[in-house]
């Protein structure tokens, strides 16, 4: 019995392996499709910057990946329950005809992160610094949901 958990535990340790093997190739794949549309002309490709979410007690901090952007590209807002991160795409004058553009950088980078609460305005800040933009935030007091019985 004990000899069959064990293959059983093994054998979902490999399919998760196999899992993030496939997602690999698959990010993969979809870069060099990206990049041969912008090659090819296609201006209209928005890309999603990589972005983390850290929670502590009323104070939330948020990390945008964005490389090979200048700070003063970005564009930050931030409403009464959401954050909202903006790019151009950075212009490099280069010779020669592009083979691969894969850089967040050579694209329009667009992210909207809606909370489950509502910000304190007046009480943020924003830092840039190595491709990460960090935007700190504070959730204003009192703000909760509650349920309602239907009558």
């Amino acid at each position: 019995m004990e000899v069959q958990i064990v293959k059983e535990e093994q054998g979902a340790l490999n399919s998760q392996v196999n899992i993030g093997r496939e997602i690999t190739e698959l990010e993969k794949s979809l870069r060099r499709i990206i990049s041969h549309l912008v090659i090819t002309g296609s201006k209209d490709i928005d890309r999603e910057p990589p972005t983390d979410i850290y929670e502590d007690g009323d104070k939330v901090i948020i990390l945008f990946d964005v490389p090979g952007v200048r700070k003063e590209q970005i564009k930050l807002r931030v409403g009464i329950n959401y954050v909202e991160i903006t790019t151009e795409p950075t212009t490099y004058i280069t010779t020669g005809k592009p083979m691969l553009l894969e850089r967040l950088g050579n694209y329009k980078l667009h992210r909207r992160v809606e909370l489950p609460f509502n910000i304190k305005l007046d009480d943020v800040k924003a830092y840039y610094k190595d491709g990460v933009l960090q935007v700190n935030l504070t959730k204003l007091p009192g703000y909760n949901t509650t349920e309602v019985t239907i009558e």
